[in-house]
């Protein structure tokens, strides 16, 4: 039996081990901004566990020494987290410092 993060395809696994890690990537940045929307988390903070996992990542991509399609498919996919992160925090930062609109 296989694990659903082990690469491979088994018959023990229901769906493609590509459908695995983008349904729980999606649900990293649904539970990453669910915490934003209850203010559990800054945009900071969100972008800080971002960019803690893209760097993890490329700990392990160095380490297993693997650089195929589908390593560069998640690194892009947490970078567009991130950057989609970022581009909230500007929005906020903009809208902050714009002060009450004028009459």
């Amino acid at each position: 039996m296989t694990n659903a993060n082990d690469g491979e395809n088994s018959s023990t696994t229901p769906f493609p081990v590509q459908a695995c890690d983008r349904a729980a990537l999606i649900l990293a940045e649904s539970l990453l901004r669910g915490l934003l929307e209850r203010s559990v988390l800054t945009l900071g903070e969100a972008i800080e566990i971002v960019d803690t996992a893209i760097e993890i990542h490329a700990e392990v991509v160095e380490e297993a020494d693997r650089r195929d399609e589908t390593v560069q498919d998640s690194h892009t996919m947490l970078t567009a987290i991130g950057a989609s992160l970022r581009v909230d925090l500007a929005k906020v930062d903009r809208d902050s410092t714009s002060g009450p609109p004028d009459r």
